[in-house]
């Protein structure tokens, strides 16, 4: 929401963020994780936004509440299996190179068609119907 706020003013305290900082450079960058760490300015909710710590920005809590329920909707519709496979790498591709992702994605692409999980997605949007695990 517009008036959340984040920040990394540990510095001032005389400690530092420890556990939070690898994945806030990971997310907005260095140099703004720099910006955030040395200055201990805290960003509210709409240069969060913009600086990529937040995917949506809600207007009030209700709204927050409605983008969540969208959110956790959507990713219901995904196959378990698929989805974990897909996130594991995503979260893997920025540490290889592009044709080491490309092969692993390669390889994991042939073990899901060959199990039951794609095999009834498949069958599902042929069908032009909701796969099993679709949750609404």
């Amino acid at each position: 929401v517009a008036d959340a706020k984040f920040g990394m003013p540990e510095a001032k305290w005389g400690f530092i963020p420890s556990q939070i900082l690898p994945f806030v450079v990971g997310r907005i960058g260095q140099g703004a994780a720099r910006a955030m760490v040395i200055t201990g300015r805290i960003a509210r909710g709409e240069e969060a936004f913009r600086l990529g710590i937040a995917h949506e920005l809600a207007n009030d809590t209700g709204d927050l509440q409605a983008k969540l329920d969208r959110a956790v909707a959507d990713a219901l519709l995904s196959a378990p299996h698929a989805l974990a496979t897909a996130k594991t790498l995503v979260r893997l591709a920025p540490t290889r190179s592009p044709e080491e992702t490309l092969q692993d994605a390669a390889e994991h692409l042939v073990h899901l068609l060959r199990q039951p999980e794609a095999q009834e997605g498949i069958t599902a949007f042929l069908g032009k119907r909701k796969p099993s695990w679709a949750v609404e």
